[in-house]
Parts: structure tokens; C-alpha cells; sequence
């Protein structure tokens, strides 16, 4: 079984700020450590997604691990958009 958790921009997004202080992504993250929690004879699987899907644990059987990257590995993703790489690119197209 493969958790799959969102990691765009947008998860940092409060839903309901007057009564709840956490984001999408804290909120889907602590779901998640809940399933975690009562599936415990099933080997279990991370992939998150923002940009690009990543690979972050492997089927395991080792729920702390997997709760120990959802807590403290798992954060949104951010755009970085290297200047360098991006003036080779112009540079290419007016040569």
C-alpha cells in the first residue's frame, strides 16, 4: 500500500484560520499518521507529489520510520528557478 500526499504550494494553505491554525499539509500529515497507526501488519509506502512525484520510503513494515519522514522529512515543495540555467536558455534561443 502506497501513501501518496500532495506537497504543492497550495497545502500551505489555512482552511479554517479562526478555529485551526495548522495547514493542509499538517492536517493531511497527521491523517496520514493516523492510517499509519491502524495498519499495522501491512507493509506501507510513501510518494509525495508538488512539482514531481518522489519516492520517499519504500514499502516497509517499519511504521516509526515512516512516521519519522512525515513528520520531520516532509515539508511543500518550492519552486527554485536557477537564473544561471534560465540566461543559458535564452542565450540558446537568440544565437
Amino acid at each position: 500500500m502506497m501513501l501518496v500526499l500532495d506537497v504543492s504550494n497550495s497545502m500551505q494553505i489555512n482552511d479554517d484560520p479562526k478555529h485551526d491554525d495548522r495547514s493542509r499539509l499538517d492536517v493531511a500529515k497527521e491523517e496520514a499518521v493516523k492510517f499509519i497507526t491502524k495498519r499495522e501488519h501491512d507493509p506501507i509506502g510513501l510518494v509525495t507529489f508538488g512539482r514531481d512525484a518522489v519516492s520517499r520510503c519504500p514499502l516497509t513494515l517499519d511504521k516509526n520510520i515512516l512516521k519519522s519522514i512525515l513528520y520531520h522529512k516532509i515539508s511543500t515543495c518550492k519552486l527554485f528557478i536557477n537564473p544561471y540555467i534560465r540566461a543559458i536558455k535564452i542565450k540558446t534561443y537568440y544565437v
